[in-house]
């Protein structure tokens, strides 16, 4: 469901990165957004992520695990990645994200070798593009069902999917 935020008052359950674009959940109420929180946190919902990077990844599939000590804290940052496609000197990948840490998919496929498309901030500096990672699903068990939301990739994705491969 399309929301107009300015009608009501509607909690933000999550993030994403300024420049990235698809999928979120946004609760009617703080019951709900609450209840949100808490899956996330408990990772009871998940979500899949569609990303264009620099560079052929040689493993068509992994994982991506790392440790960081952020203010004496030890955190833990993981992901899985699948390969979809890959040409042109490019990757197209589709990434479970496990912790959700703030650019963590950036960080860890930069890290690597394979900064995302249109990624200035972790290494992409040639392609002068918007950022090519989009949330495109999130999935999650509601009243012992479950409930899958995938997003439309949007028309400039679209466009470099074309260009790229």
């Amino acid at each position: 469901e399309i929301l107009n935020l300015n009608s009501k008052n509607y909690y933000i359950v999550h993030r994403l990165d300024k420049e990235t674009s698809g999928l979120m959940i946004i609760a009617k109420n703080r019951f709900y957004a609450k209840k949100f929180s808490e899956m996330f946190k408990l990772r009871e919902i998940k979500k899949r992520y569609l990303v264009i990077v620099n560079g052929k990844i040689k493993k068509n599939k992994g994982e991506l695990y790392t440790k960081e000590d952020l203010n004496g804290k030890d955190v833990v940052s993981k992901l899985y990645f699948e390969v979809i496609s890959k040409r042109n000197n490019f990757s197209y990948l589709e990434v479970d994200l496990i912790t959700g840490r703030k650019h963590q998919i950036r960080k860890q496929l930069s890290e690597i070798g394979h900064p995302v498309v249109g990624d200035t901030k972790y290494g992409d500096k040639k392609n002068k593009v918007s950022l090519c990672l989009l949330s495109y699903e999130i999935e999650f068990v509601y009243k012992s069902k479950i409930k899958k939301y995938k997003a439309n990739i949007p028309k400039n994705f679209k466009t470099y999917l074309e260009k790229f491969f």
